[in-house]
């Protein structure tokens, strides 16, 4: 599946996958305040580069993933993806943003475009988010593209994590 390019008004999404983007998402990696959510960040560059290896090649299949650079710097701010969960029973959104871009309401502005994609052209019946106990911006900005409370999952490591979902009925009566 070819992953499309996708703009916001101040965001543009390009597929994942070159130099640039790398860079940007190892030191995304190697980050402990982006990392604090997410789990240890990366000690290095090379321990970072694995583990984009280890979770592109050996984690859940990837529905769609982008680059998100900023149209205004054009520089690389972040990055979204859509994949599946490792149990495979609902596909989940996902994004990272670098400290630099944080409290601009990026988060908010790419997870819409996805979702907004995800339905409309990929017609997948639900889209869900998994988040942190703690981290309240990462549930605002789920709350903010529709999705309501939808229990908990342990599909990221051992424990239960809060888990949002919305459905594509969902989606289209709130664009009606």
């Amino acid at each position: 599946m070819t992953i499309p390019h996708l703009e916001t008004e101040r965001l543009v999404l390009e597929p994942f996958g070159s130099a640039e983007h790398i860079q940007a998402w190892c030191e995304m990696d190697m980050d402990a305040e982006v990392m604090r959510h997410i789990r240890p960040p990366s000690p290095d560059l090379e321990f970072a580069r694995k583990r984009l290896q280890d979770a592109e090649t050996g984690g859940p299949a990837i529905v769609g993933n982008w680059g998100i650079r900023e149209k205004a710097g054009n520089t690389i701010v972040g990055r979204g993806l859509l994949r599946w969960l490792a149990d495979e029973s609902a596909v989940e959104i996902g994004y990272r943003l670098s400290r630099a871009s944080w409290g601009k309401g990026y988060a908010t502005e790419l997870a819409l475009a996805i979702v907004d994609y995800s339905f409309a052209t990929l017609s997948l019946p639900a889209i869900c988010g998994v988040y942190q106990q703690g981290n309240i911006g990462s549930r605002k900005v789920l709350e903010k593209c529709g999705m309501v409370d939808a229990g908990t999952t342990s599909t990221h490591g051992n424990s239960a994590k809060p888990m949002m979902m919305i459905t594509r009925d969902q989606w289209l009566a709130d664009k009606a």
